[in-house]
């Protein structure tokens, strides 16, 4: 008798601990939570069932071009526009993202090695 109230007991903290990282799984971060902006917004609903497409990103950041400045890659310094890909137009969720920390594509799969991440926000 015991056991089993100590097995639900437990299943019901897991669950609840589940359910909490589910829901905060979709919180906003940065600039985007501070000016209060919505999930229909993006994804054009309440409740989103996929990611939105980069053409509404570019709704608000159309004029985000990027700038040249100098970083260090593999040790050595480099003028470079992240946003003037080599590879051509990317998506902006490759870097970006206001649902988890952003980070640098460039440095993925060890094409590059950027230090700072090049600040990507």
């Amino acid at each position: 008798m015991k056991k089993a109230f100590f097995t639900v007991i437990c299943i019901m903290v897991f669950s609840f601990i589940c359910s909490i990282a589910i829901a905060g799984s979709g919180d906003l971060r940065g600039a985007h939570k501070d000016r209060g902006i919505a999930c229909e917004d993006c994804h054009g609903t309440k409740t989103p069932e996929k990611k939105a497409p980069a053409s509404v990103c570019k709704t608000c950041h159309a004029d985000h071009r990027g700038e040249i400045k100098t970083y260090k890659n593999n040790g050595h310094e480099v003028k470079v526009n992240p946003h003037d890909s080599h590879q051509g137009e990317l998506r902006c969720t490759l870097c970006h993202s206001i649902h988890e920390p952003s980070k640098l594509y460039c440095n993925q799969d060890g094409c590059h090695a950027f230090e700072n991440n090049m600040n990507v926000k």
